[in-house]
């Protein structure tokens, strides 16, 4: 089945903080396809990278933006979920336990940013035994049917609940991205579409 579809690209390369200008609004015709893979990113970083144990202090920065160095990090963190890098790992990792495991999977601070490379202090990550984990999410494609299955389970009985920053319009896609690199967001920023 073939469909009309309206979507935003870049015009062109982007050197720095992305701005809404260097986006633009098209339109194309294109077959049905599905694939979704909201969530996965984090239910693998959390689950098989990570391996909480119960009572476990948990910190999450994923999509929190490249610029959010100022957020409070609790003392005793045994957990690390992160996509953000940069001056959120190393405050994470000073905060964190003997034994405390990292699961990193993107670095958003230095898409953007070709100044210093901030990095986590290495005497911690040795006397406090720290394990960082890079992963990427195509090594793990083969979850997807778990990962749905387990979390439509958990969001149908109320034991999860999904955090949407929404954004109404295609037109609102520029807004929005640029918004993620300055962490404007709060839980998964989605933009909602209405039929053009």
């Amino acid at each position: 089945m073939e469909v009309s579809n309206h979507y935003v690209t870049i015009k062109h390369d982007i050197n720095g903080s992305p701005a809404e200008s260097d986006f633009e609004l098209r339109t194309t015709t294109l077959a049905l396809a599905v694939l979704g893979t909201s969530g996965l990113t984090a239910y693998v970083g959390f689950f098989n990278v990570c391996k909480p144990k119960k009572g476990e202090k948990v910190f999450v920065s994923a999509a929190s933006g490249s610029h959010d160095v100022g957020r409070y990090f609790p003392d005793g963190i045994d957990i690390y979920f992160d996509n953000v890098g940069g001056e959120m790992l190393e405050a994470a990792v000073a905060n964190m336990n003997a034994f405390g495991r990292v699961a990193l999977c993107g670095v958003i601070s230095e898409y953007t940013d070709k100044g210093r490379k901030a990095a986590p202090d290495m005497l911690d990550v040795v006397y406090k035994r720290i394990s960082i984990n890079g992963f990427l999410l195509v090594d793990y494609l083969h979850m997807f049917g778990e990962f749905m299955s387990i979390t439509s389970e958990h969001l149908r009985h109320k034991r999860m609940h999904a955090l949407e920053d929404v954004s109404q319009g295609i037109e609102s896609v520029p807004s929005a991205f640029v918004g993620l690199f300055r962490g404007l967001n709060v839980g998964k920023k989605l933009v909602e579409v209405t039929k053009i």
